[in-house]
């Protein structure tokens, strides 16, 4: 109850800037040091073109830190996230989504309990896009 606002406000318009969403997202979960830290990007389109380069950078920045970054494709215009995410699911609607994503996130977990939470190396957003970029 206390954040259905947020769900219940947000629309879908316009583009689709992915990587600014993962950074927020990463920079929330670099401060956690639980055992499992997972990074749900959902989505029903293609990231804006910039952000393809600046998102692999994230996500392997992400991975070394231990913070797992799902890509959450919902619709035929999402299936991209085969390609782009090196841990996604697809479904080509919300009523088929619950069944993958379980099982992804019994996959990517380690109930073993030898690995904790640690720091990522994260750059600010512009200096991000300057080092991917090359600019």
């Amino acid at each position: 109850e206390n954040v259905r606002w947020r769900v219940t406000e947000t629309k879908a318009e316009g583009s689709t800037p992915m990587s600014d969403g993962v950074q927020y997202g990463v920079t929330a979960l670099n401060e956690r040091t639980e055992m499992h830290r997972f990074l749900l990007v959902l989505t029903d389109g293609d990231p804006d073109a910039p952000h393809t380069q600046v998102l692999i950078r994230q996500f392997r920045l992400a991975k070394e830190a231990g913070i797992h970054v799902v890509g959450v494709g919902i619709t035929e215009a999402a299936k991209y996230v085969e390609q782009l995410f090196p841990d996604h699911v697809w479904a080509k609607s919300i009523e088929e989504l619950p069944a993958p994503l379980m099982r992804k996130m019994i996959e990517l977990c380690d109930f073993s309990g030898r690995s904790r939470g640690k720091k990522a190396r994260i750059d600010s957003p512009q200096r991000m896009v300057r080092r991917v970029l090359n600019v």
